[in-house]
């Protein structure tokens, strides 16, 4: 599972600084700190990310993204 930092940022669990999901507030929300937290939370990719190739039998679809 993928999100961009705009969608991450939006779960008040995002630190902006460190571009990263924060312990602190991780905590404040009761999640124990660690890697327990972060195997349910998604990776934060940029929001023009390559998130895999579709192919349908033998023909491959261009990388999809999230841009918008």
């Amino acid at each position: 599972m993928f999100a961009d930092p705009q969608c991450a940022a939006r779960t008040q669990l995002w630190n902006l600084h460190t571009r990263d999901w924060n312990p602190e507030l991780l905590s404040l929300f009761g999640l124990p700190p660690g890697d327990l937290p972060r195997m349910f939370l998604p990776k934060c990719v940029p929001t023009c990310h390559a998130y895999g190739t579709l192919r349908v039998g033998d023909t491959a679809i261009p990388p999809l993204s999230s841009e918008r």
